[in-house]
């Protein structure tokens, strides 16, 4: 578990109690987890947004493909950067990111606080799809990494950080979300200057982790956020746009 994972449990935990429909306690039941991430999985084919981020993944992933070498040999080249980046091998492993999804679950019913377990199952049932997803890519693909090895695209590390970003933006909104964003985006740097995914590889795997946390119904303001990678000259981007519910 990382520091910053304890420090979210922490946040979560702390979050003032406030008066809830009894109804919505069966939301975050572990009882109903295998019905909620049946009704995930289906959104994933059933509603238009994870489709249209998996479908403008693509087509940054394929529009950033003549670039994959050139980035990977920029980022691994300078030694500053590289060091800069190494932490976000650790912070985005997948076994990082789904320990640290269940780990605020189950602080959620330590403190008997509907906010965090409401926050913990968000995370775990995304975690979980993006699992199924990322790893079927991999190998079904087997594309070999820049160092060698095996199942480079796409990258787990990356759709799994912007999993757990993106829920933070959808139940906290962009001034959490911002943060998440960020830290989600250093950790997809850090595959490149670690020769460990191409850039093609990072860009799909983000709107992997994009659309696995879009199958989510999450209730929380009056705006949703609607999340979209495209292609611009010479890389990808990620645009963010502030919806009325």
């Amino acid at each position: 578990m990382t520091l910053g994972g304890w420090v979210l449990i922490a946040l979560l935990a702390a979050q003032p109690q406030t008066a809830r429909p009894t109804a919505s306690a069966s939301t975050a039941s572990i009882s109903g987890l295998p019905g909620r991430l049946g009704q995930n999985a289906k959104r994933l084919f059933t509603t238009k947004t994870p489709a249209l981020i998996l479908a403008g993944g693509g087509a940054a992933a394929l529009a950033v493909h003549p670039f994959d070498h050139q980035a990977v040999n920029r980022l691994s080249g300078s030694p500053g950067l590289e060091d800069f980046l190494d932490a976000g091998q650790y912070i985005g492993d997948g076994y990082v990111q789904g320990a640290t999804a269940a780990a605020v679950y189950a602080i959620g019913y330590a403190v008997h606080n509907e906010r965090t377990k409401e926050v913990g199952t968000s995370l775990v049932e995304a975690q979980l799809v993006n699992l199924v997803i990322t790893q079927s890519l991999k190998y079904a693909v087997n594309r070999e990494r820049p160092d060698g090895g095996n199942y480079s695209f796409p990258s787990g590390h990356s759709s799994a950080s912007f999993v757990t970003a993106d829920v933070l933006m959808q139940h906290f909104g962009l001034k959490v979300g911002i943060f998440a964003y960020a830290g989600a985006a250093y950790v997809a740097a850090s595959r490149l200057s670690e020769k460990a995914h191409y850039l093609s590889d990072v860009v799909f795997g983000s709107a992997v982790g994009l659309a696995s946390a879009r199958t989510l119904e999450v209730h929380a303001g009056k705006h949703a956020f609607v999340v979209t990678p495209a292609p611009v000259p010479g890389g990808a981007a990620v645009f963010v746009h502030l919806m009325p519910r």
